[in-house]
């Protein structure tokens, strides 16, 4: 009985989750990967879809973080090296979290794949985070000190 409900929320959540991201402007990364999900619905195809998103998250916020340290001096540099340093040290140990919150839950609600494509999200949602975090701080140093966005 709890299976369903939680499916249906899932499906609530995502799609409340995809009309807002709709609304406020979809990232291209993000889209790209609606779409593929759309061609394929299995939690399978569902699955590599979101591993495809996650590493290219990542690729982006590498391509923006040195973007950004080529933009800052080098006491500004140095911190933000600093910052990348302890944020992939928290990002891991936040995966192995996620990791180890959805195995207990899948060994307690007698399994399912959806939470497979939820404890997915959930690590995406933490390197499209900080893509999102440092691509501002790039926007601002375009914005206010190149004055680019002016």
């Amino acid at each position: 009985m709890k299976l369903p409900l939680i499916i249906f929320s899932f499906l609530a959540f995502f799609a409340a989750n995809t009309q807002a991201q709709e609304d406020a402007g979809q990232h291209p990364i993000d889209k790209k990967m609606e779409e593929c999900i759309q061609k394929d619905g299995s939690t399978s195809a569902m699955n590599m879809c979101m591993d495809k998103a996650r590493a290219d998250w990542d690729k982006e916020m590498n391509r923006v973080y040195n973007a950004l340290m080529k933009k800052l001096p080098a006491k500004e540099q140095a911190a933000l090296k600093a910052s990348q340093k302890a944020w992939l040290t928290h990002r891991d140990l936040e995966i192995k979290n996620i990791d180890n919150v959805y195995a207990y839950i899948y060994d307690k609600s007698g399994g399912g794949t959806m939470y497979s494509l939820i404890q997915n999200d959930a690590v995406t949602q933490i390197i499209k985070a900080r893509t999102l975090q440092l691509s501002g701080l790039l926007t601002d140093i375009e914005q206010f000190v190149e004055g680019k966005g002016q």
